[in-house]
């Protein structure tokens, strides 16, 4: 990418940490207007400390025009282009109260700096060359990060790991084409080329396998950003609703033996395995004796369709019914389900449940995973 800077002359400024209770709260700001802001705004402890940049220095963010003390701080200059944004940047280390942070935004905006739009900061960093489209996308997902494998999942990102196993694919499709162009546009001489069965042989090595492969990673990424949506799914009174609370670890659900009593979906959002699981507990799937049972049967398929796993839970403690075939078509077929059976312990020990029998015999191919039954 350019390491163009943007040269339209704006200032832009904003408060750079969360609103709330806290130690320290940083005002930032990102153009030419900075070391003179920094003049004009912050009296150093020491006379002229921090002008070189690079370097904190301890002071009071002052009023210029008042004449008056706005906040004991610390300043830091970050002269272009060793910056986040490639320009200019000035922070201000000052109190986190609001009206301390909010004194200070103002005085820098009426000094000539802008309000930032949200995510300017990123998008300037983006537009000068700083970072690219992937590594701008995991400075947020590092801002939002809510479990290790998030957080380890944005870091890959901000390297940008994602360049550099695209940069050999990049290179290899660079030199097919020039090889495939010289071909055409100079046909009459004896050039040196690659038949195309060695060109595929390249492409396939070089290109598909690697995007195929970062393809796979993507989706695996997906679900460390987002977190995986796993729903419990079966016909009433299954024991959806007692799993939920066993492995929420806590009763959030009520649990009765009348069949039907989760008329709509609950969701929680637990933590496995460093990875962040928005558990959802649905109605049970079966012909709806009412309108109510109707709309939270059909919301259980829409939560099943868009699950990234589907825990299927079945009654092992009694022949499959009606209501279980009518769990089973609903379900999706590209190995999404995973079937527990559950009161398995009503059942004689050591024998075959009458559930895992019919599943071994009636599951349609692709609906469950290989390894799902023993």
């Amino acid at each position: 990418m350019s390491g163009r800077v943007l040269r339209d002359g704006d200032t832009i400024a904003a408060v750079a940490t969360p609103p709330g209770p806290g130690g320290i709260g940083i005002v930032r700001v990102s153009g030419p207007l900075a070391p003179d802001l920094l003049r004009r705004l912050f009296r150093p402890a020491r006379p002229g400390a921090g002008t070189a940049g690079r370097r904190l220095a301890y002071g009071w963010v002052v009023d210029p025009a008042a004449g008056e003390v706005v906040d004991e701080a610390l300043a830091v200059l970050m002269p272009a282009p060793r910056s986040y944004t490639r320009e200019d940047v000035l922070e201000f280390q000052c109190h986190s109260g609001p009206a301390v942070l909010r004194r200070v935004l103002e005085l820098v905006l009426r000094e000539g700096a802008r309000p930032a739009e949200p995510g300017e900061f990123t998008r300037r960093a983006f537009l000068n060359g700083r970072i690219d489209l992937a590594q701008a996308e995991a400075v947020l997902d590092l801002a939002t990060a809510r479990t290790e494998a998030q957080r380890r999942s944005a870091a890959a990102g901000l390297r940008g790991d994602l360049e550099r196993r695209l940069g050999p694919a990049r290179a290899a499709l660079v030199q097919v084409r020039a090889e495939l162009e010289a071909a055409i546009d100079h046909p009459e001489e004896d050039l040196d080329l690659a038949p195309p069965a060695e060109l595929r042989r390249r492409l396939d090595e070089a290109v598909r396998r690697p995007v195929s492969a970062l393809i796979r990673a993507r989706r695996e990424g997906r679900v460390h950003r987002e977190g995986a949506r796993v729903v419990l799914a079966g016909r009433p009174n299954a024991g959806k609703s007692s799993l939920f609370n066993a492995l929420l670890g806590e009763d959030r659900v009520i649990v009765t033996p009348v069949p039907g009593t989760t008329r709509d979906g609950v969701e929680e959002t637990i933590s496995l395995g460093g990875i962040a699981v928005v558990l959802v507990d649905t109605a049970g799937i079966r012909a709806p004796a009412d309108e109510v049972e109707t709309l939270g049967v059909a919301r259980a398929k829409d939560r099943v369709r868009a699950a990234d796993l589907v825990v299927w839970v079945l009654d092992g403690s009694r022949p499959p019914e009606a209501g279980d075939r009518e769990v089973r078509e609903a379900l999706p077929r590209d190995g999404r389900v995973f079937p527990v059976i559950n009161k398995a312990d009503l059942f004689p020990a050591g024998e075959e449940t009458p559930v895992e029998a019919w599943l071994r015999g009636k599951a349609p191919p692709g609906l469950l995973p290989e390894d799902a039954l023993p």
